[in-house]
């Protein structure tokens, strides 16, 4: 099973679509405001799905003095809630020692299910396992290339599991919220990639051979090279456009000066 779960909107709002093996299936929305607002799964028609909210007293716990020395660390705690509100799952962002970064990983709970997650940053893409227990179930991944801050990623997930498709898409847009939400940026016409590399503990958990030994993923390979020949016709028009004016200005200045009209 392959999701794509692609941002549709990122000025004042976190608009998704979600298609699942190339039929659209849900839409999602996260808060523009705070990561700490609520996180949508919503179906076709718009009716609430799942819907996840901060925990605020769980956040409390994390400032017992020390508390990473002696235990794990538990922050971004989101309650997950059906359609009728009843709560069914639980996300959080777990870490033991003080650099939170080196032992991050996120934790989804559902049902008799508790899922480890684990960003990997490759370069200009992270790569996220996703295990039950000491198998590798899935694969999130989000290329760090990117148009108008609207973030797109590709969830792998084998189809024995595919009952947890609606609770990990509204793990993405939490995880997208929390790490990606752009919060008081407003773009239009924008192209941008990074570049980074992770210290983190369990960057061993990846296995490089696991997406290929499953799934096909050519289609995310001509995205990108799609958006490598729209980033390089922006910049060759940016450059143009500056070429241009560095042109104008240098003939009027030529003009200026050689009639007397500039001041000596």
């Amino acid at each position: 099973m392959i999701i794509k779960i692609n941002q549709t909107k990122a000025n004042f709002a976190g608009n998704f679509e979600i298609i699942i093996d190339d039929k659209p299936a849900y839409t999602g929305a996260s808060s523009w405001f705070s990561s700490m607002l609520s996180n949508k799964l919503l179906d076709l028609g718009g009716n609430t799905v799942l819907e996840s909210h901060f925990l605020p007293f769980e956040e409390l716990k994390n400032s017992i003095p020390f508390k990473w020395a002696w235990s794990e660390q538990q922050t971004a705690n989101h309650a997950v809630l059906d359609n009728i509100g009843s709560p069914v799952a639980l996300f959080y962002a777990g870490a033991h020692g003080i650099s939170e970064k080196f032992s991050e990983k996120y934790v989804v709970k559902y049902g008799s299910y508790e899922l480890s997650l684990y960003p990997i940053d490759k370069g200009r893409q992270q790569l996220i396992p996703i295990f039950l227990g000491d198998a590798q179930i899935g694969q999130l991944n989000k290329d760090n290339f990117v148009e108008d801050n609207k973030d797109w990623y590709r969830l792998y997930l084998l189809d024995e599991y595919k009952d947890l498709a609606p609770v990990l898409s509204l793990f993405v847009i939490y995880y997208d919220s929390y790490n990606y939400g752009n919060r008081g940026e407003a773009v239009c016409k924008t192209s941008k990639i990074s570049y980074q590399w992770t210290y983190s503990k369990y960057k061993k958990l990846y296995d490089p051979n696991w997406l290929s030994a499953h799934f096909d993923t050519s289609e995310e390979l001509e995205i990108v090279a799609a958006m490598k020949i729209r980033m390089k016709k922006r910049l060759k028009l940016i450059w143009g456009v500056w070429l241009g004016l560095l042109a104008l200005f240098g003939t009027i200045f030529a003009i200026l000066w050689f009639t007397g009209a500039w001041p000596k």
